[in-house]
């Protein structure tokens, strides 16, 4: 089992103060809704490569809100997605 460098009981705070909702990170991080709940739980992904996956997306989201690009604002829920991307994607390091 792989060990998280994230403490995923700060998850639901993160996805709060993105103002990211379930259906939205569960878009973001290719997983199901129920995976999601489960992170906003407490517990970690176990495979390596989705907890890999999972903790970089959550630095970017964290880089985002810091830089003050997230929460997005004025967006209609239809294009919500591909403005978060947009603002994720200029988040995103090596």
């Amino acid at each position: 089992m792989t060990k998280s460098t994230y403490d995923f009981t700060n998850f639901a705070a993160l996805l709060e103060k993105a103002d990211i909702s379930v259906d939205e990170a569960a878009k973001l991080f290719k997983v199901s809704r129920v995976t999601i709940y489960s992170w906003c739980n407490g517990h970690a992904p176990n495979q390596k490569l989705i907890l890999e996956t999972a903790e970089r997306l959550i630095k970017m989201i964290t880089r985002a809100i810091t830089a003050e690009d997230l929460p997005v604002i004025n967006s209609t829920r239809d294009d919500k997605h591909a403005k978060i991307t947009e603002v994720l994607r200029k988040h995103l390091t090596p």
